[in-house]
């Protein structure tokens, strides 16, 4: 009878185990709030748009993410088709506010985005805008 009590506690214990290997594993980073803006004021966006004059000289993207605790998001910086700048962000708690800048000049008017991807590369949102 104690090996069955012993061998059922142990049974038990790894079920717990992988149950919370599961809980933990299961919490995915997750964008709450993501913007194009010309400037960012106490981790704030301001005048975020889709749409910027040529003469705007420099442009944030702002995120607050969740779910990505000591991990590096980068903000992948697009003209068109062609990578322009890759910032590597930090991220110091579970819920966290940060931004990367670029900028721009008068001549690189057209289509623009801006990849958030997370350490493995995997898109977690895009952030499509215009320079006119």
């Amino acid at each position: 009878m104690k090996k069955f009590y012993a061998f059922s506690a142990i049974l038990l214990g790894a079920f717990m185990l992988i149950g919370l290997t599961l809980s933990t594993s299961a919490v995915a980073a997750e964008i709450v709030e993501a913007s194009i803006a010309t400037e960012v004021v106490d981790l704030t966006p301001v005048d975020a748009d889709d749409s910027f004059s040529s003469d705007v000289g420099n442009l944030k993207a702002f995120i607050k993410i969740t779910g990505a605790n000591g991990t590096t998001i980068t903000h992948k910086w697009y003209h068109g088709e062609k990578l322009m700048a890759a910032v590597a962000l930090n991220i110091g708690s579970d819920s966290w506010r940060t931004y990367s800048s670029k900028n721009i000049l008068e001549s690189w008017t057209g289509d623009w985005h801006v990849d958030i991807t997370d350490e493995d590369g995997t898109i977690l949102k895009t952030l499509d805008f215009e320079v006119e």
